[in-house]
């Protein structure tokens, strides 16, 4: 016997289903944007020696 609650990904239209998953998918992919964009400024903040984590070596 199967119930109503396990076998939504059945039986809802995909649009909803798009909607209901990529909302949540979007917020924790901005969430994590921020935070490598704050760690950043961070690092490149840092005062002590060793602080060039975001340098970048060039030839």
């Amino acid at each position: 016997m199967e119930t109503k609650k396990s076998s939504f990904l059945l039986e809802e239209p995909i649009s909803r289903l798009m909607g209901k998953y990529a909302v949540p998918c979007t917020i924790s992919l901005l969430v994590g944007a921020l935070y490598n964009i704050v760690d950043q400024i961070f690092i490149a903040n840092a005062s002590y020696p060793g602080s060039y984590g975001n340098a970048v070596f060039v030839l």
